[in-house]
C-alpha cells in the first residue's frame, strides 16, 4: 500500500513540474512573446499534468477500501480542478491572467495533496 501511495506521490510531482511549466509558457503568454506558440506548448504541459494527476488519482481509489478498513483516509485528488480556458481564438490579456491564476491554484492543490500523501505514508510506516 504504500508503494501505491509513494507511486500516486511520483505523478503528482510529475504533474507539479508540467505545470510549473505550463504557468512558464502562460507568463510568456502574458507579455506578449511568440504569439500562439507559447499557448500550444502551454496546454501540451498542462495535458501532461492532468494525466498525471488523473493517474495518481486512480492509483488512490485502489486503496482507499484498504485504508478505509484500516481507519485510516486517503486524500482526495481533485482532477476536476485541472481545467484550461481555451483562450487560442479568444487570447486577451484578462483571458490569460485568468489562465494562469488557475494554473497557480491547480499547484497550491496538487501540493496540498502531495503533504497529504506524505502524511499518510508516515502514518503508515
Amino acid at each position: 500500500m504504500i508503494k501505491k501511495l509513494e507511486e500516486a506521490k511520483k505523478h503528482l510531482e510529475r504533474a507539479l513540474g508540467a505545470l510549473d511549466s505550463a504557468g512558464t509558457w502562460c507568463i510568456v503568454d502574458i507579455i506578449g512573446l511568440g504569439g500562439i506558440i507559447p499557448d500550444i506548448f502551454e496546454y501540451s504541459e498542462f495535458s501532461k499534468a492532468k494525466k498525471e494527476v488523473e493517474s495518481a488519482a486512480e492509483i488512490t481509489k485502489d486503496v482507499k477500501a484498504e485504508l478505509r478498513n484500516m481507519g485510516v483516509q486517503a486524500p482526495e485528488i481533485d482532477h476536476t480542478l485541472l481545467w484550461a480556458v481555451f483562450d487560442i481564438g479568444f487570447d486577451g490579456l484578462i483571458v490569460d491572467l485568468l489562465r494562469h491564476s488557475k494554473i497557480n491554484e491547480a499547484k497550491d492543490k496538487v501540493k496540498e495533496t502531495i503533504r497529504a500523501i506524505d502524511q499518510l505514508i508516515h502514518q503508515l510506516k
